[in-house]
């Protein structure tokens, strides 16, 4: 019913869009390989198909919902701006302005400069740092940022927005401030998950740009927090050749990481025995807890118990000679929670059944504590202790290391020092820059062939894609290094699947089905609502539908 649900919803998005009379534009094949033609480079096959695909989407009579799919570096601003340039020739009744938005200042003036090189007669204006109040000039193309909404723009000339790396930007924005009658493409290598929704559901249009312009050899590797020096290695041969390096962040400093629920909370250590926890007694903060379970008794630790297929509620009622007595409530762990524990009792195993007590099964279980039917405990990792310096601490150690070459940047840097540490880094004068995750997007700097991710534990596979896409962007080999607190666990593993993966479509399924599909009539674009549907579980059957929804 939740499934069912959700494509009605869809489909009625849908239904009401081509109830509107949309901004067509009148350009042929042959036009728009013309403007192609002006490019300083060829389009690669996959581009000139998916721009063709853009062309006749933008031709129809209704609004397009354009999702624009193809991995860092595939040439997706190309078919923007292709497409930006159709659209003021072709669009009728004068609705040829277009909008390109972008979630960051440095990325939104990148996208204006590659656009007046490829356009230079087409007249264009940069939206950025302008008022409120201030008149906006005549133009054919404008660019700006999230505050670009607010700038008094004429909407009823608007016949394209752009929103490049959509999946930084919310509902509200892509879809309420825009006018129902514009058409819309939504770029990302990784889109989010709503949006790969109402694609599989049938309210937008996917385009995918197969293969890359330039053959991308970029490595990935999973080291441990041991094996740092491998990193610290890569960096020095990297800035000794000539080239630039990149290390990023989770965080500024320690006190900014989201605030741990430390009442009845659990410790996990990897010296304790397997799945076994300590209750937190006085600790409030993760070194703090690290070093009262130094102190610990292993005979007090409590066990947890994994909620999968082999997973026997029987066995937990079974007594045999020598085995340790069972006390509830037990906790139990689900891997598609990985920080909480849930406690149950000792009914909660037990079903009645034709008038008879039976044990349950584990999928029963495991639907129930994902309904939210029992308490959940934060269960505090070790690794986050393990995890390493945040940005503050690490600067004056890479700083040490490499006197005279480090430039930092990061988002609570005023905007004209963030484009001195770029431009510093993009001369070469400081060739290693030590950064948040805002080098996620807007960082196209040539020469930077290794990037090493210090948590990466702590970033999801979206950003995981863009900041791998900071190395090698020119065909030259590049090396990705993402640092694990350790090598066990699903952080490691997630991050080893994605270090093997490399295929752009289904990375971004691996983050749709990491961080759910969020909501149809709300704002949030991520998470699962639904209480018993499972997208990994039931990931086949949501293929079978797509595949018939979209045909």
């Amino acid at each position: 019913m939740e499934l069912l649900e959700r494509i009605e919803k869809t489909q009625k998005l849908k239904k009401e869009r081509e109830k509107s009379t949309g901004v067509m534009v009148h350009v042929s094949a042959d036009e728009i390989q013309t403007f192609a033609a002006d490019l300083p480079y060829t389009l690669s096959p996959g581009q000139k198909s998916a721009l063709e695909q853009v062309r006749q989407s933008l031709a129809s009579p209704w609004p397009s919902k354009i999702l624009l799919i193809g991995g860092v570096a595939s040439g997706k601003t190309a078919i923007c701006h292709i497409s930006a340039r159709a659209v003021v020739y072709g669009a009728r009744e004068g609705r040829n302005k277009v909008l390109i938005v972008a979630p960051t200042q440095p990325l939104c003036a990148q996208l204006h400069k590659t656009f007046t090189e490829y356009f230079p007669s087409i007249k264009t204006h940069s939206l950025v740092g302008s008022k409120l109040k201030e008149k906006i000039p005549d133009a054919d193309v404008y660019f700006g940022t999230h505050g670009a909404f607010n700038r008094g723009l004429d909407w009823s000339r608007v016949g394209l927005v752009v929103f490049d790396e959509e999946h930084r930007f919310g509902t509200g924005v892509k879809f309420d401030t825009v006018p129902d009658t514009a058409n819309r493409i939504f770029m990302s290598a990784t889109p989010i998950p709503r949006s790969m929704s109402l694609f599989m559901f049938g309210d937008m249009e996917m385009v995918r740009i197969k293969g890359r312009p330039t053959d991308r050899r970029v490595e990935t590797r999973v080291l441990t927090r041991e094996q740092g020096r491998e990193a610290v290695a890569q960096v020095r041969d990297t800035i000794a050749s000539g080239r630039k390096a990149i290390v990023v962040y989770g965080t500024i400093r320690r006190e900014d990481e989201e605030e741990i629920q430390w009442k009845d909370a659990r410790y996990l250590s990897p010296r304790f025995p397997g799945d076994r926890v300590m209750t937190i007694r006085a600790a409030r903060d993760v070194r703090a807890a690290r070093d009262e379970s130094l102190d610990i008794h292993p005979d007090t630790l409590e066990r947890f118990y994994r909620i999968n297929k082999s997973f026997e509620t029987r066995r937990l009622f079974m007594r045999y000679p020598g085995s340790e007595s069972l006390a509830f409530p037990v906790l139990a762990y689900d891997s598609d929670a990985p920080n909480s524990l849930f406690i149950l009792e000792k009914h909660a195993f037990i079903e009645i059944r034709d008038g008879k007590r039976k044990f349950k099964k584990w999928d029963a279980l495991l639907k129930e504590i994902r309904a939210g039917f029992h308490p959940e405990v934060a269960m505090v990792r070790e690794s986050l202790f393990r995890a390493g310096m945040d940005m503050d601490d690490a600067t004056g150690y890479w700083e040490k290391m490499f006197p005279d070459q480090v430039t930092v940047i990061h988002g609570r840097l005023k905007e004209k020092d963030k484009q001195a540490a770029l431009d510093a880094f993009t001369s070469g004068d400081k060739p290693l820059i030590v950064a948040t995750s805002i080098v996620e997007v807007g960082i196209d700097v040539k020469g930077v062939d290794c990037l090493v991710l210090a948590n990466a534990d702590r970033f999801g596979t979206a950003s995981l894609v863009q900041l791998r896409g900071r190395v090698g962007r020119s065909g030259d080999y590049g090396i990705c290094l993402l640092i694990s607190p350790s090598d066990d666990g699903s952080d490691f593993a997630r991050l080893q699947a994605f270090a093997e993966e490399t295929d752009d479509m289904r990375l971004a399924e691996m983050d749709f089905k990491e961080r759910g599909w969020g909501q149809i009539n709300g704002a949030l674009q991520t998470g699962v609502p639904s209480t018993f549907f499972n997208l990994k579980k039931h990931a086949a059957i949501l293929e079978k539908i797509s595949e018939k929804i979209n045909r």
